[in-house]
């Protein structure tokens, strides 16, 4: 579908217009020769901000004589940096609090074998600190069959061996 923007004062006014209601509105305006008061717009998707980014929002410019959105970034300065870790490393900590209870709770329904491996698991978890906070991967939690028996798998695509 292609889009239209208002002019005013040689700027573009208010947001973008699809063309089926520019020609409903304006019905006598040629979309092939446009007035000065209505100019093409291209949309332009937000690009991709890193962790340490900030997206500061949009304006309607000019690109190669097509009025587009032209989006705003910028890199975090050091305080924003610092209260950007302390949100992840919160959000990994809950996690590693969700697990940590999850298992927990998992101990009351497993045999010997499952029980040193949901400890070791949870001493696993609490020590766990990511090299990157940016980037990590808690680990999983063990995994037990029906009968609370530990399942392991050996290696990829092979069969699990049941253990207890």
């Amino acid at each position: 579908m292609n889009l239209y923007i208002r002019i005013k004062d040689g700027q573009p006014f208010e947001h973008p217009l699809f063309e089926d209601n520019v020609k409903q509105v304006w019905p006598e305006i040629d979309l092939n020769n446009l007035p000065p008061e209505l100019a093409k717009f291209e949309r332009v998707q937000p690009p991709v901000v890193d962790t340490f980014e900030i997206l500061e929002g949009f304006s309607y410019q000019i690109v190669d004589g097509v009025y587009k959105d032209v989006w705003h970034k910028r890199p975090m300065n050091d305080a924003e940096k610092e209260e950007q870790i302390g949100k992840l490393t919160a959000s990994m900590n809950a996690g590693k609090t969700f697990l940590i209870k999850q298992a927990q709770e998992k101990m009351e329904t497993v045999n010997d074998a499952g029980k040193i491996a949901l400890q070791n698991y949870i001493t696993q978890l609490t020590s766990f600190t990511p090299p990157d906070i940016t980037q990590y991967r808690l680990p999983h939690l063990p995994k037990f069959d029906q009968n609370g028996n530990l399942v392991t798998v050996n290696s990829s695509g092979s069969t699990p061996n049941v253990i207890g």
